[in-house]
């Protein structure tokens, strides 16, 4: 709560904000393990932080639509979100309040960084799992766009490109048929 205070506070402190949202990584991190490892039964989980879906959703995506042109700021309030869309309260107060189209603005504003796009991508496939059956975000086709165009700028980084895919796999966990419109399937074949 207190870090959420203090970045509503400074809002215009670029250094100050990169600080906080690390320490929100930090503190959201999953009990025994990284937001990089796989789950694993009981032997992992994420915290339910009432401070994050009463302010700190709020106050992360103010942060990041208000220095969109700051490519540290990005980078750090998408890792942050890696964190937070762990949990589904926080997740789902995420995607109320536009956490997608934010990360894809990111995405957009530095298609040149890698970081950049590492921990957009990252946060991506957080945010487009569906916990729920049928559940998909509503602006399916400009993810997918974000994800193919960082895995074309930065096709040699595995790390990346192994991102991007599982953005794109948990897009395609509800059954839905998703065919971009780049792609040819006029022949039947993909």
């Amino acid at each position: 709560s207190v870090l959420f205070e203090i970045m509503a506070a400074f809002m215009h402190d670029e250094a100050l904000l990169a600080r906080a949202l690390y320490s929100v990584m930090l503190v959201l991190r999953p009990k025994g393990g990284s937001e990089g490892c796989l789950f694993k039964g009981d032997e992992m989980s994420s915290l339910h932080v009432p401070a994050v879906t009463e302010r700190g959703v709020a106050t992360v995506l103010a942060c990041m639509r208000q220095h969109v042109s700051s490519r540290r700021l990005q980078y750090m309030g998408c890792w942050a979100m890696v964190n937070m869309a762990l949990e589904g309260t926080h997740k789902a107060k995420l995607l109320e309040l536009g956490a997608i189209d934010t990360v894809c603005a990111a995405m957009d504003a530095h298609t040149d960084d890698a970081k950049v796009q590492f921990r957009a991508l990252f946060a991506l496939i957080n945010l487009v799992v569906p916990d729920v059956p049928n559940q998909q975000p509503q602006n399916i086709a400009e993810v997918i766009e974000c994800v193919l165009c960082a895995m074309e700028a930065f096709h040699e980084d595995t790390r990346l490109m192994n991102r991007g895919c599982l953005v794109l796999q948990n897009l395609s966990l509800n059954g839905a048929c998703i065919i971009h419109p780049s792609i040819d399937v006029s022949n039947g074949a993909l």
